[in-house]
């Protein structure tokens, strides 16, 4: 009987017990999902932020390979750099037949601007210097009617079309000019050209190579990228690593216009040169504002290359002292030498770059 009394009175404690416990609240558990809502859409931002990051890093890292490569293979080829017959001085190589000219406003690279390469749809319509097919990449040097050197698409891809289980992923281009031999004006501190030319006979040439990731919009069948970059012009399979529009414009699909492949080439923009209003630095850039690919210009991380070749990174975004404008913080500043001896050759200032942000950019001299 006692044992039995004992039994019901512990059952009465653990009913008053639970009676007395208090259960989680709609509006409490309605709160626990608001705030594990906010934290799983906070990390749903950042993700694709830490992927875009380490992308970038993995491309810059790359493209610099890829830039070392393509320097090598300029550097390399004899239709380029060197005689291309060292007993035979009357040999020389296609750089050294446009930069051996005197300077004039009809030559080849005047006062030492950029050649990005002529836009044409036919070798018929090349002129002398780059030219670029526009519905292949191709590009095309031309010293003269005798003297002319190729660099195909499919050579300036990385890697290299069905050489790995890896497709073509970069594709490199070039700008070229003359670098003039000047000297120090002592009463200006401007440097001017110098028309006497030294031992090797003339200029050397400076290369500005631009490397950049392929469009990520491409269609290509089972047979894959390097497959449709290596099909004959006009076939429908055809693709480019790069398109563009009719006014240069990223297309991201590997055509372009839509009857036709269009190349996304090396552009150009005009810009001024503002100081930093508290350190004095020439470091703001305000390009021209009618470029139709100002847009593009205007990427934090696009790589500018000016007429002295040195490489200028976009860091940030700001308004100009006028208002109106956004001006380009750029690293590392320019100079004023920089500046006036551009200022003595040409009307504006400008550079190249190219609509897509590169993963990688190089500039190095060639003595012919």
């Amino acid at each position: 009987m006692m044992q039995t009394t004992n039994i019901k009175s512990l059952a009465s404690l653990l009913r008053a017990s639970f009676s007395r416990s208090r259960a989680f609240s709609l509006v409490e558990v309605l709160i626990s999902i608001v705030v594990l809502a906010l934290g799983l859409v906070g990390l749903a931002a950042v993700f694709p932020v830490v992927v875009q990051q380490q992308r970038s890093v993995s491309d810059s890292i790359q493209g610099a390979s890829v830039e070392r490569s393509a320097e090598g293979l300029l550097r390399g080829n004899a239709a380029l750099s060197v005689r291309a017959n060292p007993l035979d001085t009357s040999s020389s190589s296609i750089w050294r037949e446009l930069a051996a000219e005197e300077v004039s406003s009809t030559v080849w690279s005047p006062a030492g601007t950029w050649d990005t390469g002529l836009f044409v749809n036919s070798l018929a319509n090349a002129g002398r210097g780059l030219n670029i097919l526009s519905t292949t990449g191709d590009i095309f040097i031309i010293a003269s009617s005798t003297e002319l050197t190729s660099i195909p698409t499919r050579e300036r891809l990385n890697p290299a079309p069905f050489t790995s289980r890896t497709e073509p992923r970069f594709v490199w281009d070039i700008a070229a000019r003359r670098v003039e031999i000047r000297r120090l004006d002592g009463a200006t501190r401007i440097l001017t050209v110098d028309r006497a030319r030294d031992d090797r006979g003339g200029d050397s040439i400076q290369i500005a190579t631009f490397v950049r990731r392929i469009d990520g919009n491409i269609r290509a069948d089972r047979r894959g990228l390097s497959f449709a970059f290596t099909r004959p012009e006009g076939e429908t399979e055809a693709r480019l690593p790069l398109g563009a529009d009719a006014v240069g414009r990223p297309t991201l699909d590997g055509r372009g216009i839509a009857t036709v492949n269009n190349y996304s080439a090396i552009q150009r923009i005009n810009f001024t040169i503002e100081a930093d209003a508290d350190t004095g630095e020439l470091n703001r850039l305000i390009p021209d504002a009618n470029s139709e690919l100002i847009a593009y210009v205007r990427q934090v991380g696009q790589k500018l290359v000016d007429r002295s070749g040195q490489i200028r990174t976009v860091r940030s975004i700001a308004t100009t002292a006028q208002g109106g404008f956004q001006a380009l913080i750029i690293d590392p500043p320019m100079n004023s030498g920089t500046i006036a001896n551009e200022e003595a050759d040409f009307t504006t200032l400008e550079a190249l770059f190219t609509p897509q942000i590169p993963a990688s950019v190089g500039v190095y001299t060639i003595d012919r």
